[in-house]
């Protein structure tokens, strides 16, 4: 039986590398984006999210867009 903080010690580089390195690095690269691109056009990408996630998720639960 596992307790608690053996759990959190086991947790903690998970919690290091998809929490706060994820974050930092999706902070950098969308600076580095802006600063090559522009704010206009670099404000593209945030607004296309959702709407790329429906592209690409649909296909993969073999259903239409509109379903």
């Amino acid at each position: 039986m596992t307790t608690n903080r053996s759990l959190a010690v086991a947790m903690a580089p998970q919690v290091l590398v998809q929490g706060v390195l994820s974050g930092v690095v999706a902070t950098m690269a969308f600076l580095r984006s802006v600063q090559s691109l522009g704010a206009r056009r670099a404000a593209v990408f945030p607004a296309s999210c959702p709407r790329s996630r429906v592209a690409y998720r649909s296909p993969a639960r073999s259903r239409t867009l509109f379903d």
